[in-house]
């Protein structure tokens, strides 16, 4: 099974569509597998694994028939893969480097994206899954469910995902990326809304959406979710900026902090005015010399790479999608 540009298309039921994303990251996915293995043999771990796994069975039955179906067609064993899914079980996951902007101008949404992390051309894809009627792209890869990255769907709905570096977690509750599938299923605001009302997570993240004409950012930690309407120009990084969420806290490995005001630094240039996709795109490939003063990464700077960047305009109803690991790109028109 080839990873296709720009997308690669399955369909069926979660199961199914899950054996097919297995088998699409054999290789990877069962190295992640055979790593968290060993981690079954800890007591304390196999005990909230347990906790862990039947709080899935009973609340996110279609989630891990999706989790096993990837573990079967990669043939990997299902709790060791379902355990890597889980990593606030296990030692936490090391920082990521996403960063997002979002304007919204009298009704004029645009809304831009790096991808950033430890990808390759094997362990990622932007993934179409098709179930009946219904259907979501998203950016996949082994270790996170759909969610997690940045994708759309067919209700209208358009994400990006920053991860949250949290020191403390709740090793027994829902896994982050469980509750984020569960959001991409939303078709309206509405239903975003009632389903942070009762989250109650491992860990935590910050997500960007685009829904029924406008514009919202979430900041969620444990048990708490602040989502607010986008008015004017909005970045974020990763770290929080909701002063009850822990306010500025980052990994100290991370440049969250420096790209946070790098960017507002470059709005400010432009008068803090965006007008146009290229406005966004020119800050967000914005690099330096290092990891540590770039928003834009790459891979000779040795702590990853920013692999696609998507900016949507919802003027022409359209995502630009750039895979920088493979120096193409692909505009989509919703």
């Amino acid at each position: 099974m080839e990873h296709i540009f720009p997308f690669v298309e399955f369909s069926g039921t979660e199961y199914e569509i899950g054996v097919q994303i297995g088998k699409l990251f054999r290789k990877e996915l069962c190295k992640g597998a055979e790593a968290s293995a060993s981690l079954l043999q800890d007591a304390e771990i196999q005990k909230d694994f347990d906790t862990v796994k039947q709080l899935l069975a009973t609340e996110y039955p279609d989630e891990l028939l999706h989790a096993y179906g990837r573990a079967d067609g990669a043939g990997a064993d299902r709790d060791a893969y379902l355990l890597f899914l889980c990593y606030e079980l296990g030692e936490d996951r090391g920082p990521e480097r996403c960063s997002d902007i979002i304007v919204s101008d009298a009704g004029h949404i645009l809304m831009g994206h790096n991808e950033d992390g430890p990808y390759s051309a094997e362990n990622s894809a932007l993934v179409k899954c098709i179930s009946g009627d219904d259907w979501y792209f998203d950016y996949a890869s082994p270790d996170a469910l759909a969610g997690g990255s940045f994708g759309f769907t067919s209700a209208g709905l358009i994400y990006t995902m920053n991860y949250m570096y949290l020191e403390n977690l709740r090793r027994d509750r829902t896994p982050v990326w469980f509750f984020l599938r569960r959001l991409v299923a939303c078709k309206s605001i509405e239903e975003i809304r009632k389903a942070l009302k009762t989250i109650d997570i491992a860990s935590g993240f910050h997500w960007n959406l685009y829904i029924g004409g406008s514009a919202y950012e979430i900041e969620a930690k444990y048990d708490r979710a602040e989502i607010s309407q986008v008015d004017g120009i909005f970045v974020h990084t990763n770290h929080y900026l909701n002063p009850s969420l822990d306010e500025g806290y980052s990994d100290p490995e991370s440049n969250t902090l420096f790209r946070y005001a790098k960017i507002n630094e470059l709005i400010r240039k432009k008068g803090n005015i965006l007008r146009s996709t290229e406005d966004v795109k020119s800050i967000l490939s914005y690099q330096s010399t290092t990891y540590y003063n770039s928003i834009f990464e790459t891979p000779e700077m040795g702590k990853g790479i920013t692999a696609c960047t998507m900016i949507f305009d919802s003027a022409t109803g359209s995502i630009r999608y750039t895979n920088h690991m493979l120096g193409q790109a692909y505009t989509f028109s919703l």
